[in-house]
């Protein structure tokens, strides 16, 4: 487990199928080099993002446990929080939720649907606050 931040990932919509309203992004994650990482699209640093992976197979639970955590994530930064590997990961039902601290926006825990295979390129927050239909999160106090 390697932690690893990178600048250059910043998220896009797909040209398929076509959006007709296309939203302002504040979090999302992206797939890059195998593996999936939470982009931070706000104006803001956010003071902690750690990411918990949990996954099942048939009736068998797997283990729940932190794996990436971060201090300092700057406005545009993406973080590695999860990786999977294509060939053996494709049998589970995997997942995580991220944790999300700052000073302008509070605590959030963000929670992107499982799947088969791992979690997926996706939306997670616009800025105006909401999320994708799919995605849930909360406010920590």
């Amino acid at each position: 487990m390697k932690l690893d931040r990178i600048m250059s990932l910043k998220w896009s919509y797909p040209d398929f199928p076509p959006r007709p309203i296309k939203r302002d992004v504040m979090f999302s994650l992206m797939s890059y080099q195998g593996g999936l990482y939470f982009v931070n699209g706000s104006e803001d640093v956010l003071d902690i993002v750690s990411s918990e992976s949990f996954g099942f197979v048939l009736d068998s639970a797997l283990d729940t446990k932190v794996k990436f955590h971060y201090a300092e994530v700057k406005p545009g930064e993406s973080v590695k929080v999860e990786e999977y590997d294509d060939f053996y990961d494709l049998d589970f039902v995997l997942g995580l939720e991220i944790y999300i601290e700052s000073k302008s926006i509070g605590k959030l825990k963000i929670k992107p649907p499982s799947g088969k295979g791992g979690v997926k390129k996706q939306e997670l927050i616009f800025k105006d606050m909401t999320t994708p239909r799919y995605v849930s999160f909360e406010r920590i106090k």
